[in-house]
């Protein structure tokens, strides 16, 4: 279930904030503080995180289309993503696995 991935991601963050650079880690405590993936599970959500990165872009290519078109393509993009998370899963086990090995 989504809120019991987005709580394992924030533990995820937590546990491994050594990882994150110096100048990334206020923001990141920010964004777990405030709980801010929770607010990507609606739809308004995800256009309010798309209006904001808009706001830091160097350029405006109509980020609040975003919702929409994922919306309209999400047919085509699901079978993609399920392909491709297990994938992204594992390297991330394996880079923290070597990381942590290295460490010791």
């Amino acid at each position: 279930p989504l809120q019991k991935f987005i709580a394992a991601c924030y533990e995820f963050i937590d546990a491994n904030m050594e990882f994150i650079p110096e100048g990334a880690k206020s923001r990141v405590l920010a964004m777990n503080s405030a709980q801010w993936m929770n607010g990507y599970i609606t739809d308004d959500g995800r256009r309010d995180l798309f209006h904001r990165l808009a706001k830091r872009a160097k350029y405006d290519e109509n980020f609040g289309m975003a919702v929409d078109i994922y919306a309209e393509k999400k047919q085509i993009l699901m079978p993609i993503h399920d392909a491709f998370f297990p994938i992204l899963q594992r390297a991330c086990d394996e880079w923290l696995e070597d990381k942590n090995t290295n460490k010791l």
